[in-house]
C-alpha cells in the first residue's frame, strides 16, 4: 500500500496467483522483506516459498518444497549470506534470501507439529518449541548449517502457539507457565512464574530485566528477572 494515500500499489493472491495451497487454519505467516523483496509462503508444491519485487510484486524466484507451517520466518546472516529461517509442514528450513535455494533442514524426532511458535534465533543457534518436540536448542557450525542433533533440550516447555524470546542469557517462555530456561547452560530451569491468566494465548516482549506478558483474558503481567 501507498503509506500517504492507501491505494494499492500491487498485490497477490497466494492461491490464485502464486500456486499456493492453504493451511488448514489458514495463512498465518507474516510476510518479511530482505534485499528489496517481500518473502511469503505459499505452501504450493512449486511454490513452497516465494519472493516478490518489493516495489512490482512480480516473482523474483520461487521454491518447490512442501505446504506452509503457520510460524513466521526470521533472518539470520552467515557467511554473507541471508538465509531465511522458518517452517514448512514437516520441518526447520532455510533458504538463501538470494535465489531460494534450500540451504538446510532439520526434522524433529516426533511427527505432526503444527509449528505455530516462531524459530528464536539465540547466541550460536536456533531455539525452537513446538506441542510435540518441546524445546530444543540446535547450533550453527562454521559453514551457517544448523545442526540435526539439539545441543540441549527442554521438555517441560512444549506450548503449541506461543513464540518464546531470548532476552540476555535466557530463553523465555509460556507452557501453563512462564517458564525461564539458561542458554549458557544447556537449558537449565532458571525459574517457574504462575499465573491463571498465563492459561490462555499469551505473547512475550522483553526488555533489560523485565518481560511484559499481553494475556488471552485481557490483563497484562510484567516480570522482573
Amino acid at each position: 500500500l501507498d503509506l500517504e494515500s492507501g491505494n494499492f500499489v500491487w498485490k497477490k493472491h497466494l492461491v490464485r496467483d502464486l500456486d499456493g495451497t492453504i493451511p488448514q487454519w489458514g495463512y498465518a505467516a507474516s510476510p518479511i522483506v530482505i534485499e528489496e523483496k517481500v518473502i511469503v509462503q505459499p505452501g504450493g508444491a512449486n511454490s513452497s516459498i516465494v519472493a516478490l519485487n518489493l516495489k512490482t510484486g512480480e516473482i523474483v524466484w520461487r521454491t518447490p518444497g512442501r505446504r506452509a507451517a503457520y510460524a513466521s520466518p526470521v533472518v539470520h546472516q552467515t557467511a554473507g549470506t541471508n538465509q531465511i529461517i522458518g517452517f514448512d509442514a514437516m520441518a526447520a528450513v532455510a533458504w538463501n534470501a538470494s535465489n531460494g535455494n534450500k540451504l538446510w533442514e532439520v526434522k524433529p524426532s516426533v511427527k505432526n507439529d503444527f509449528n505455530v511458535p516462531s524459530p528464536v534465533l539465540v547466541p550460536d543457534g536456533v531455539a525452537f518449541t513446538s506441542e510435540n518436540n518441546a524445546t530444543r536448542f540446535h547450533r550453527f557450525d562454521t559453514m551457517g548449517v544448523l545442526s540435526e542433533v539439539p545441543s540441549a533440550e527442554f521438555l517441560e516447555l512444549a506450548g503449541d502457539s506461543h513464540t518464546p524470546i531470548q532476552l540476555g542469557r535466557h530463553l523465555i517462555g509460556v507452557d501453563r507457565d512462564l517458564i525461564i530456561l539458561d542458554l549458557d547452560r544447556s537449558l537449565e530451569l532458571v525459574a517457574k512464574h504462575s499465573d491463571p491468566s498465563l492459561l490462555g494465548y499469551c505473547s512475550l516482549i522483553g526488555c533489560g530485566e523485565r518481560v511484559l506478558v499481553t494475556c488471552e483474558d485481557g490483563n497484562v503481567l510484567l516480570l522482573q528477572l
